[in-house]
């Protein structure tokens, strides 16, 4: 039953993430992301089970998909300035260390989670992560995002 709750909630989140890039939604749009979420989900869901992988997310993080369409908008607007010649890209690598002390399924979960909402914004993307250390490894092309409304997995 859980496994199946856990493969239902990824296929919703997946059906909703696909819907919400589409300008009109037609019903072939909604049977082709129908069973794009399905196969996703239980790719997700198979992956986890294949590798015994467990997570445990907490509730704070929420607060990172608050502050995200904020850092979206700004990065955008940033990384399109860099490209019509208006803004000097920089190119900085970073790397973000995880909070010590958690255990191994919050580690895992935060790190994933922390990676996929680092990649989301168009100045920044995810291109390693080092459980051992628990650093993600972060390439930015130089933010315009205030230090308040941009993704920070490192803090508790």
């Amino acid at each position: 039953m859980r496994v199946a709750l856990e493969a239902a909630g990824w296929a919703v989140a997946c059906f909703v993430v696909w819907l919400v890039t589409l300008s009109a939604i037609t019903w072939q749009d909604a049977a082709l992301a129908a069973g794009a979420a399905a196969l996703s989900a239980g790719c997700a869901v198979g992956g986890r089970v294949l590798f015994e992988g467990h997570w445990h997310p907490r509730l704070t993080w929420l607060r990172w998909a608050a502050v995200l369409p904020l850092s979206v908008v700004v990065d955008t607007v940033a990384v399109l300035a860099g490209a019509y010649g208006l803004r000097r890209l920089h190119d900085d690598r970073q790397e973000q260390r995880l909070p010590a002390g958690e255990d191994d399924a919050t580690s895992a979960a935060r790190a994933a989670l922390g990676a996929l909402a680092l990649s989301a914004a168009p100045a920044s993307y995810v291109f390693d992560t080092d459980s051992e250390s628990r650093a993600l490894h972060v390439h930015s092309a130089g933010s315009l995002t205030p230090a308040w409304a941009r993704v920070n997995p490192t803090s508790p």
